[in-house]
């Protein structure tokens, strides 16, 4: 969303938006009911008959750490190579969260973070500190790797992808406002 609304600021200064933060549940619901006009989210793929969907791009959910880690750059890790170090996690109700619960549920292991929270920049930043480590959604992450704050770690499992979706609800009129934000949300901003 960052991307999204500076480009709206350059380009459509008069234009207002309104964000909603919810579970995806909770955004469908205000969806089908009228009480948002777009639902754009990280989830996993969702389809409805009486929803137009505009968009859905895989995305990577990937372990993170600082660059300045010591497992930065190693290859071929296994989680058991560092499922012992602090752990910074969004909240459990999140759908990338309840995936990696439920792979370490089915290979018998448990990760016990040192502190979950919804709030991910303070994950980056705690992250970025080298005071933990962290799964998240590639796109969340791709600034600070590329600014070498941060690591991608070289895992092979597990391997989670969630879906970005932007819809919309069949019987809702498009606006010129929600054209154009489904244009510029398919568009790849930096």
């Amino acid at each position: 969303l960052p991307a999204i609304l500076r480009y709206f600021r350059e380009h459509h200064p008069k234009m207002n938006i309104s964000i909603v933060f919810d579970s995806p549940d909770n955004l469908i619901e205000k969806m089908e009911h009228n009480k948002v006009d777009l639902v754009y989210m990280l989830s996993y793929s969702t389809y409805d008959s009486s929803w137009q969907k505009e968009m859905e791009e895989k995305e990577p959910i990937v372990f993170v750490c600082s660059s300045q880690c010591r497992f930065a750059g190693q290859k071929n890790l296994t989680i058991d190579d560092f499922i012992d170090q602090p752990f910074f996690l969004v909240e459990k109700d999140a759908g990338y969260r309840r995936a990696f619960d439920t792979y370490m549920e089915s290979v018998q292991k448990e990760l016990v973070p040192f502190v979950e929270i919804s709030d991910t920049e303070f994950i980056l930043q705690m992250v970025a500190e080298n005071n933990g480590m962290s799964f998240l959604p590639r796109f969340a992450v791709e600034t600070r790797v590329e600014q070498g704050q941060l690591a991608i770690l070289d895992v092979a499992e597990p391997q989670i992808s969630m879906y970005r979706q932007l819809f919309y609800h069949k019987d809702k009129w498009k606006t010129r406002e929600m054209a154009e934000f489904i244009r510029v949300a398919k568009m790849d901003l930096k």
